[in-house]
């Protein structure tokens, strides 16, 4: 229980299962938060990358560097027929 810090006291789970449900539901609750904080870090990863790369292609484009902006194939329309 140390590692989670619930902050119990002076209550302790008496049966086996209570302590069983206890430490699971603490550590359910640590592994939610770090699964939470790591998403939204790899979104805001994943969204600074996608404007600098926006950034990239305008700034070729608008020095008559056309041939130079990236082209974007979605995942799984690359070679299909139009």
């Amino acid at each position: 229980m140390t590692l989670t810090t619930l902050g119990y006291g002076e209550i302790t789970p008496l049966t086996r299962i209570a302590r069983v449900l206890a430490v699971g539901e603490a550590v359910t609750g640590q592994l939610y938060l770090a699964v939470l904080i790591a998403r939204l870090i790899g979104m805001e990863i994943i969204s600074s990358q996608q404007k600098t790369a926006r950034d990239s292609d305008w700034f070729n484009i608008k020095q008559g560097k056309v041939g130079e902006a990236r082209l974007r194939v979605l995942p799984g329309m690359a070679g299909k027929n139009e």
